[in-house]
């Protein structure tokens, strides 16, 4: 049996009425119906089981924010909990489409034509985003003053404080005064990583759009984000039970914000390389005086040493800069170097212009990677 042809006879006839035209059949297991109404897509789907290809459902959406994607245990209270629909051969297929069809005409468009409006979010609604933007510098000072994320570290060492501090505080009453703790809670958190955004060039906080929207400019756009959105998800999923190793406001956020080492003074990025090298579970040492190695600090693992040079520039990278460090270095036999610098700079870069002593590694700080992350990896991967 033609499958996209049956779907095709049997639903997209009887909707064709309100709007509804074939979109595409996508993988070989989805079949999709749409209408644009006022600018607002909407979409029938039917997708078969990926696994058991003898199941099929039917769902709705829209692209009107606040509506979700709408399944027939939605429309229907004695099918809640019910996904799939088992069809083993073409007699039960037409059975099953011709069910979704009467779904559709008995139900499914009256929802749709609800779906074309947008709804609320059940939290960032419309009053608490216009009381966010009226107390957004109460609740920095406030949170602030409490948990003491912002005063030292790194943005991504910040991004890892909120989680701390949203999983410690994951557990809650069922009553009103809990409630309210735990709404205050998630939008001093997200006070406090609007300020984190902030610090990017030429961020802003956009309080009119459907979610609290960061956003941080790009060459010819934007990059944006939900912050009071995304500090409601982390609490509830820490609140449901999920680890704290999956650590979502840092996961989220990451690639969104550079690692803010590159605005540190340079005694305070000396210091933040020596202490995240500790927190890595290895020990960062201060060479001796007699010590001519060169080195900031170094890491000793079993007989041997790696060596830390820190290169701090204040706003570009200085290739010679660079030479006249790694020229100072003077490693023992085997011992490794690791060039930390504060500023962006490929190690290809620094390859094609800097000759360097064999057993060097360059760790810079990027977009996308905490520079934490890298020096670990490097001390935890390290080969002599």
């Amino acid at each position: 049996m033609n499958k996209t042809s049956a779907i095709k006879k049997i639903i997209g006839t009887h909707i064709k009425e309100y709007g509804f035209e074939f979109l595409r059949h996508e993988n070989k297991i989805i079949w999709i119906f749409s209408r644009i109404i006022d600018g607002v897509e909407e979409h029938i789907i039917i997708q078969q089981h990926k696994r058991d290809v003898s199941e099929y459902k039917l769902m709705l959406s829209t692209t009107a924010m606040g509506n979700g994607r709408k399944e027939i245990g939605d429309l229907l209270p004695e099918y809640k909990g019910k996904e799939y629909w088992k069809a083993e051969n073409d007699e039960e297929f037409i059975s099953v489409i011709s069910f979704f069809s009467e779904v559709l005409t008995n139900k499914g468009i009256k929802i749709l034509d609800d779906m074309l409006t947008e709804k609320p979010d059940s939290f960032e609604t419309p009053e608490r985003k216009e009381w966010f933007k009226e107390h957004r510098t109460e609740l920095l000072s406030k949170y602030e003053d409490q948990f003491h994320i912002l005063e030292n570290g790194s943005s991504f060492e910040q991004l890892y404080k909120i989680d701390e501090v949203l999983y410690a505080n994951r557990f809650s009453e069922d009553d009103k005064e809990s409630a309210d703790k735990v709404y205050e809670l998630i939008l001093g958190m997200a006070a406090i990583l609007c300020e984190i955004i902030l610090k990017e060039n030429n961020a802003t906080i956009v309080y009119d759009t459907y979610f609290v929207e960061a956003r941080i400019p790009f060459e010819d756009r934007y990059w944006s984000s939900w912050p009071v959105h995304e500090i409601a998800q982390a609490w509830i999923r820490y609140h449901n039970g999920a680890e704290f190793e999956k650590k979502y406001v840092w996961g989220r956020f990451r690639s969104f914000i550079r690692d803010s080492t590159v605005r540190m003074e340079e005694k305070e990025f000396k210091e933040y390389v020596a202490r995240i090298i500790n927190q890595s579970g290895y020990t960062a040492e201060f060479p001796s005086n007699n010590d001519d190695s060169g080195a900031d600090y170094y890491v000793g693992i079993q007989d041997r040493r790696i060596l830390i040079k820190c290169v701090y520039t204040d706003s570009i990278v200085d290739i010679k800069q660079i030479k006249n460090e790694l020229n100072s270095m003077k490693p023992r036999d085997k011992e490794r170097i690791i060039l930390v610098l504060n500023q962006d700079i490929t190690d290809r870069a620094i390859r094609s212009t800097v000759n360097r002593p064999n057993r060097t590694d360059v760790v810079t700080c990027r977009n996308t990677y905490s520079l934490k992350s890298m020096i670990i990896n490097w001390l935890q991967y390290s080969k002599w």
